[in-house]
């Protein structure tokens, strides 16, 4: 029960037969995330308490572990995410690669790319995008 917390696990008005409807055996959705490990004979664990982004800012926790090496910066880095609530992908104001217009959305370059000659997860460049209309496309 501890991962199936109500609301965001299971659910006691969904209905029957839905995925996150209690019932024995049932493992609904959950909202935490957690990792583990073993990179240069050194161990690492982590976990996110729940929320939208958690697989993404997960991620790039592990990326940043693994490519720096200090528990510090993969934990204070600022993040990227998305929301439809600020219409698709953003990052945190602190990031390098910011903007101060709150209309800006970016999103890592490989998920806007065309191409797939690269590996997405450990592209560090990303893309600017604005949106351009109420369907939220967006151009790069």
């Amino acid at each position: 029960m501890l991962n199936n917390r109500p609301g965001r696990g299971f659910n006691l008005t969904a209905p029957k037969g839905h995925p996150n409807a209690p019932a024995f055996g049932r493992v609904p959705e959950t909202t935490l995330h957690a990792w583990a490990l073993e990179h240069d004979g050194r161990r690492y664990f982590g976990a996110t308490p729940g929320g939208r982004n958690q697989l993404p800012w997960n991620l790039q926790t592990i990326l940043v572990l693994l490519r720096s090496g200090s528990l510090n910066t993969a934990v204070t880095e600022p993040r990227w995410g998305y929301g439809a609530e600020v219409g698709g992908f953003y990052i945190e104001s602190d990031h390098p690669d910011a903007s101060t217009s709150s209309e800006r959305i970016v999103a890592p370059h490989s998920l806007l790319s065309r191409g797939a000659d690269h590996h997405p997860l450990f592209e560090r460049r990303f893309v600017e995008s604005r949106c351009r209309s109420q369907n939220r496309q967006c151009r790069e």
